[in-house]
């Protein structure tokens, strides 16, 4: 889990990552993830107060440099359509989309060594 807190210690962004993928979140929606040792999956995002896209760019930017330097490659995602734009922002190739139970789903592999995008400004 990354977090980031503000200056009062609260929490302001996280992200979770699964890394065993024994247990594959993504499964739940009945997508497919290789089971590869440079391979994990992003569980939850999500941001608190501040959710300006620059500061969210960041967070995420240093959780890939991190999942780089563990060894993971490749990082898949599944998500509702709001976060369409920031998993595509980030890299991501949109892999299939899928509606359960009247929500629709988007199954997302992002490539972690793509050089980071231009920062927003």
């Amino acid at each position: 889990v990354f977090i980031e807190r503000n200056e009062s210690g609260e929490v302001r962004r996280a992200l979770a990552i699964g890394t065993k993928l024994d247990t594959l979140q993504a499964s739940e929606y009945g997508f497919d993830i290789p089971v590869q040792p440079e391979n994990c999956e992003s569980l939850t995002f999500f941001t608190i107060g501040d959710r300006r896209f620059e500061g969210t760019w960041i967070f995420y930017n240093a959780c890939r440099e991190k999942l780089i330097e563990r060894g993971f490659r490749t990082m898949y995602a599944t998500g509702a359509p709001r976060i369409l734009r920031l998993h595509l922002f980030v890299g991501g190739e949109l892999l299939e989309s899928r509606e359960i139970e009247g929500e629709v789903r988007n199954f997302v592999r992002i490539h972690l060594s793509w050089p980071p995008r231009v920062r927003p400004g």
